[in-house]
């Protein structure tokens, strides 16, 4: 069971995930995406997590700070006794294996399997050669994919149109036939 500052490291990392998911996909979905350039968009993206990974290590560092001050103060409960606080030198240094429990608690909340990095890196993706011009290819699938749809619909509208011309001309010649009957 997490305790302390696991407890709260493990909350402060699903808070950033969450906020970083909402983020991006708000940034996508804003107008000015669209007429961003890929490097634009990387940066863009880079930009962003940058800022919320900076939240992320304040709050992580304040709760330390908090947690440090409960122990010299002997505040911590009951519960919480067995759990050893980090200093800053050790901040930084792995505190061991994560049990199988905490490991299938992570990968069933995430829906990744093990062998996928959670972490990548946006300049991992940007540094790819073929970025570029792999977008561009899926551009020009989507749109061939979009134009067939839209033919298939202009040939609809084009054949409803001729229905109606039809229609229209039928009426206007059952009307030229009463008005020279009845005139």
């Amino acid at each position: 069971m997490k305790q302390g500052l696991d407890l709260s490291d493990y909350r402060d990392n699903s808070a950033f995930r969450t906020r970083k998911s909402r983020a991006l996909k708000k940034l996508h979905n804003s107008a000015a995406w669209s007429r961003y350039n890929a490097a634009e968009r990387i940066e863009k993206e880079r930009e962003l997590i940058n800022d919320l990974e900076a939240e992320r290590q304040a709050k992580k560092e304040e709760h330390e700070r908090q947690w440090i001050q409960k122990v010299e103060n002997d505040e911590i409960s009951e519960d919480e006794e067995n759990v050893e606080y980090r200093t800053e030198d050790s901040s930084s240094e792995d505190h061991g294996e994560e049990s199988v429990e905490d490991m299938d608690e992570v990968e069933s909340w995430s829906g990744f399997s093990e062998d996928v990095d959670e972490d990548a890196d946006v300049e991992e993706v940007a540094a790819s050669p073929s970025l570029g011009t792999d977008i561009i290819d899926i551009k020009k699938k989507s749109a061939t994919g979009w134009l067939k749809k839209m033919a298939k619909f202009e040939e609809a509208a084009i054949e409803s149109d001729k229905k109606l011309q039809a229609f229209l001309e039928e009426g206007k010649e059952k009307r030229e036939v009463i008005q020279y009957v009845t005139g």
